[in-house]
């Protein structure tokens, strides 16, 4: 179906978690525990000799696409490079209405469309009616502009009303000599996560950052493309000149501290899900602990870095969800006292980490020593004052407050590469 459907439906829990906690009803059970039984039933992975056929079938068919000798080219490079089980759909923006060129059998499965429903559609045969049409023109107008965004959107499984699913997004422009050849979205199944968060309301969004922007090289030989979750702009010329700036990023510098301070931190490393997504986490559960927060708007265009400033029963903190720079593809929440009783701060936060339960699965816990924090962050508060609450709106939708304004104080830095002026730009 090439539209959203028109006739309205009523939309409970079902097997996934509903857009909208507040209002949802219930009507089969733990959506978590229903969303795991219909991925047992639903999305086992077909046995690797039948997954080669699948995809061998999938490039035949692409025969019958309108292709130009150079995106045949790329394609029959870029398919090979794809992992056994990463969802992805690759779309030809030089053909009307940027349709569907090939998807791989785990798309199949997680969208509800074979290969041949799909291929010669628009990738929107996945959206409905609460699928969010300010993000949806989002996405035109970074596509309209070839650069990469990443989205998270509640889809419909095969277009189907009762079965919607919260999808993680990254689109990224496919470029073959500085010239957009495709665009390759890899789609990831957050539903069962999303029926962890209790307070707030979840939130559809596209951001299309600089930092989404770093171009890359497709993998030769038999190397896998890795890190799709991430969105970039990737190059399959290997002879064409990448515009990339140096590095200038603390995370990776060996060299002096003057822009760093040393405080003690709590918190946990290697963690796998998107940093929006743990962000969320983090604001769901200080709002299950009544306590006041801000979520920092603005922090960084140029990094994944998010900011929540928090008043936990007297001890005032903050929160830092940040990319690990000890391994590449994975997240670090990292958590700060800034005002208030030792004792205190540390018995708030093992309660938060009892609360983000299984958003913490496979990560390793913070050293408690000192160690280097971004400067402005940093600083902010370390007087051990603490920072100015006041009762106040309600934050994201959830039932903590928002803190008070705070004061005027220099903006937060972390040193980052410069964007790059690549072929997207």
């Amino acid at each position: 179906m090439d539209e959203p459907p028109s006739e309205a439906a009523p939309m409970g829990t079902d097997q996934y978690v509903s857009p909208d906690p507040e209002t949802a009803t219930t009507t089969r059970g733990n959506p978590a525990e229903l969303w795991e039984a219909d991925r047992r039933d639903c999305d086992e992975p077909l046995p690797k000799q039948q997954r080669v056929e699948a995809t061998e079938a999938s490039i035949t068919a692409v025969e019958d696409v309108p292709l130009c000798p150079a995106q045949r080219e790329v394609l029959s490079r870029l398919v090979p490079t794809l992992a056994d089980d990463s969802s992805i759909v690759i779309t030809n923006p030089l053909r009307p209405d940027n349709p569907i060129v090939f998807v791989t059998e785990p798309w199949e499965r997680m969208c509800g469309f074979t290969s041949k429903q799909a291929v010669g559609r628009n990738p929107r045969l996945t959206q409905g009616e609460m699928s969010d049409q300010g993000s949806i023109r989002q996405i035109s107008g970074a596509l309209q502009h070839q650069r990469s965004c990443k989205v998270m959107m509640l889809n419909y499984r095969s277009g189907l009303h009762d079965r919607p699913f919260w999808n993680m997004l990254a689109i990224s422009p496919i470029m073959h000599r500085g010239e957009l050849m495709f665009y390759l979205a890899n789609l990831r199944d957050y539903t069962y996560h999303m029926a962890k968060i209790m307070t707030l309301t979840p939130a559809q969004f596209c951001r299309s950052a600089e930092y989404h922007q770093a171009p890359r090289r497709l993998p030769s030989g038999k190397e896998k493309l890795s890190l799709l979750a991430r969105p970039s702009v990737i190059e399959t010329d290997d002879e064409f000149t990448l515009n990339v700036a140096p590095s200038s990023s603390a995370e990776g510098s060996q060299g002096g501290t003057s822009t760093m301070l040393q405080m003690k931190r709590l918190g946990w490393s290697k963690l796998s899900l998107d940093p929006e997504h743990l962000t969320d986490r983090v604001l769901d559960s200080l709002a299950t602990m009544d306590a006041r927060y801000e979520l920092v708007d603005g922090t960084s265009d140029k990094d994944e870095l998010f900011v929540v400033n928090a008043d936990i029963r007297g001890v005032a903190c903050r929160v830092l969800v940040t990319r690990d720079p000890a391994c590449e593809g994975a997240y670090r929440i990292s958590c700060s006292r800034l005002g208030g009783d030792t004792f205190a701060y540390h018995e708030a936060f093992r309660e938060l980490r009892r609360l983000l339960g299984d958003a913490l699965d496979g990560s390793e816990s913070l050293t408690s020593g000192a160690r280097p924090a971004a400067g402005a962050f940093a600083k902010r508060g370390a007087g051990g004052g603490g920072i100015p609450m006041a009762r106040g709106g309600m934050a994201r939708g959830g039932g903590g407050m928002m803190l008070a304004p705070l004061p005027e104080l220099p903006e937060p830095q972390v040193p980052t590469a410069e964007a790059p002026t690549g072929a997207c730009q």
